[in-house]
């Protein structure tokens, strides 16, 4: 419990140190794409294609395989169960539909990542990625359709995080060499994965106005049923 606070302390601190500096026109809003376009291009493919290239063997798929049925069937009932609840939260189609997204996708990337490897370790870390994985099919499907108003398509499963995972998927199943410098590039950038989503949360958090953010009682019941009751049902 104590490692899990230290980490949840150490991200919350660049989250604020992100929010400090933009609210004191250090740094403008405008400049969050930069940070977000090398988290999504370079910081996260590397850290996804090292862990998979090092540790996604036969070995590890016997015995481990269970992840990734779990991890389906709660996407699935989660997502069927949160399009019936955010009917109750607005009338208006798209505003039901963000709420949807939010109930049923954590911050399992960014932020989820970092905290598995910190608690759990290396091993942790790609059981933390095979049990995202349909998650992850959830929300560049489904839930990028709800926000962008867009058909659905598949097309977006093709981004360079995934991409990344099948290469250190392939890489790690034929046992393909890897120079050590390459997993020392990979693994010095995988570092910067939580301080710099943290520090772009609370870049774009400092936009937001607070009292108008806190007066809304939606977003008690939500946060309620993301952070602490959708996890221990998941836990249980």
């Amino acid at each position: 419990m104590l490692t899990t606070f230290n980490q949840v302390f150490i991200l919350f601190a660049f989250g604020a140190a992100g929010f400090i500096v933009a609210k004191s026109a250090k740094i403008k809003t405008e400049h969050s794409p930069l940070l977000s376009g090398l988290l999504v291009y370079v910081i996260a493919p590397f850290y996804v294609f090292e862990t998979f290239a090092k540790r996604f063997t036969i070995e590890y798929i016997s015995g481990n395989y269970e992840i990734i049925l779990w991890s389906l069937g709660i996407v699935v009932v989660l997502a069927v169960l949160m399009a019936f609840l955010s009917k109750f939260f607005d009338k208006r189609k798209y505003e039901r539909d963000v709420y949807e997204y939010s109930l049923v996708v954590p911050n399992s990337g960014y932020m989820g990542y970092p905290m598995a490897e910190a608690v759990l370790g290396s091993s942790g870390l790609l059981n933390a990625m095979i049990f995202c994985l349909p998650l992850s099919i959830y929300i560049y499907t489904v839930g990028y359709s709800k926000l962008t108003k867009s058909g659905l398509s598949f097309r977006k499963i093709f981004n360079p995080s995934m991409i990344a995972m099948f290469l250190g998927a392939f890489v790690g199943l034929f046992e393909i060499p890897i120079p050590s410098v390459a997993y020392s590039i990979m693994s010095k950038s995988g570092a910067c994965m939580g301080p710099i989503s943290m520090l772009l949360a609370g870049i774009v958090v400092s936009e937001f106005n607070f009292k108008e953010l806190l007066s809304e009682k939606k977003i008690y019941i939500v946060t309620a049923l993301r952070l602490f009751i959708i996890p221990v049902l998941i836990g249980l």
